[in-house]
């Protein structure tokens, strides 16, 4: 009786979970990023008065709101359901940073800060999801 022992060596817990990210799947990555925006505008659409009062004191015309708004939805469902992604993310990523330019510009409160650097991080995301999707 021949019996051949598979030496071939098996993948790795990270082989495995770098693979799940891999071209054609990276679904839990577009998730995490997009899902952000889904609550973002439904947070908006609920409270759509005191968010465009919230702009107007800002200096930004609250009667843009909804159009905040359906800018938001636009990247959730593209960035979900893979569609139009480099475009859209280029997009987003420019969101990211002229919302952080506009409405946490105040670096003394540490508050502000942080919302700026959460989006301008989440602008690079965008710009990494952009890339990645360079040749689809």
């Amino acid at each position: 009786m021949n019996q051949s022992i598979d030496t071939s060596p098996r993948p790795s817990f990270l082989d495995k979970l770098t693979g799940f990210f891999d071209a054609g799947n990276r679904l839990l990555p577009r998730l995490m990023i997009s899902l952000l925006f889904l609550v973002a505008a439904i947070v908006k659409l609920f409270n759509s008065a005191g968010t465009a009062a919230y702009m107007d004191s800002v200096g930004v015309s609250g009667s843009l709101v909804y159009v905040v708004i359906a800018f938001e939805l636009v990247v959730f469902f593209s960035v979900a359901f893979n569609k139009f992604i480099r475009p859209v993310s280029y997009l987003a990523a420019l969101f990211c940073l002229v919302s952080a330019a506009l409405f946490h510009n105040e670096f003394t409160n540490s508050t502000h800060l942080y919302m700026a650097l959460k989006n301008v991080s989440i602008a690079g995301g965008f710009l990494l999801l952009a890339s990645a999707f360079s040749h689809e």
